[in-house]
């Protein structure tokens, strides 16, 4: 549940759930801080244990090899999922934690030389953390989940078939190998986002294409000797995720296989 504060911290709770990010961390980043910290409440158990999970993850990773390189791609996954987690719980904090991890991650990139991953970055940080930053609907604490429309539909297309001739000609000049699957995952993990910045639930659809492709590349590289077992976990972890917000998030509440499908209920009779 979230927490329901009276008197002054009701006032600046409204008024924070009504302005966007970027323009409340100038006017008053002090007191935008305070609001950020109650971002993370209210978030169902499952959201705080996969991201504790995480940390003790990463940590144990981090100091099985520890290195400059390690801390890095440890500090991103930590961050990442915190986004994800977040996003579930239709926080506006996965802005802020989506820019941030999105630095780590592309650090990663360009140390490996895995420039698809840089580039899946970039796209996330335009298509939905700087948005949702600039967003007065993702402010606030109260899901507005959207069922797929007409509009949806052409905008899910258009974002797809845009994104995948987009990365399968950079990754064609880069001479990377696979070009096919890159370019499929990176157009679905776009065209996810869009729909994520837009209120589509539908897009944890597209999240867990993404997942379960990940999971079979990262279990082939792992067999095969190719990847260590912290990758494998990561997308066991965000596939873990996407099946959370099946269930446990408000995104999916009006469907009988979501837990707060009843009060759902509830409340549309009592409107």
């Amino acid at each position: 549940m979230d927490t329901v504060y009276t008197g002054k911290k009701a006032e600046m709770q409204e008024y924070f759930e009504n302005t966007p990010a970027l323009f409340a961390l100038f006017i008053h980043p002090l007191w935008y801080l305070w609001y950020l910290s109650t971002q993370f409440k209210g978030w169902v158990s499952a959201n705080y244990m996969l991201v504790a999970f995480t940390i003790g993850m990463q940590l144990t990773g981090f100091l099985t090899a520890p290195s400059v390189t390690t801390a890095i791609n440890a500090t991103g996954m930590i961050l990442g999922v915190t986004c994800i987690t977040a996003i579930n719980a239709h926080k506006s904090v996965n802005g802020w934690l989506g820019l941030v991890s999105a630095g780590f991650i592309i650090a990663s990139g360009f140390m490996s030389k895995d420039w698809g991953v840089i580039f899946q970055q970039v796209a996330y940080i335009m298509a939905l953390d700087i948005p949702v930053l600039l967003s007065k609907a993702w402010m606030g604490s109260k899901p507005i989940s959207n069922s797929m429309d007409k509009k949806g539909v052409i905008m899910a297309i258009v974002s797809f078939i845009g994104a995948f001739i987009a990365m399968y000609i950079v990754i064609t000049l880069l001479g990377t190998p696979r070009i096919i699957p890159n370019s499929f995952l990176f157009a679905v993990s776009f065209t996810s986002s869009i729909l994520c910045l837009k209120h589509y639930r539908i897009q944890y659809v597209g999240w867990f294409i993404t997942s379960m492709v990940s999971l079979w590349t990262w279990s082939a590289s792992f067999i095969a000797g190719d990847a260590n077992w912290l990758m494998l976990v990561g997308a066991l972890i965000y596939l873990s995720n996407d099946i959370i917000a099946f269930t446990l998030s408000e995104w999916y509440a009006p469907y009988p296989f979501n837990i707060n499908h009843k009060r759902y209920l509830a409340e549309q009779k009592n409107k």
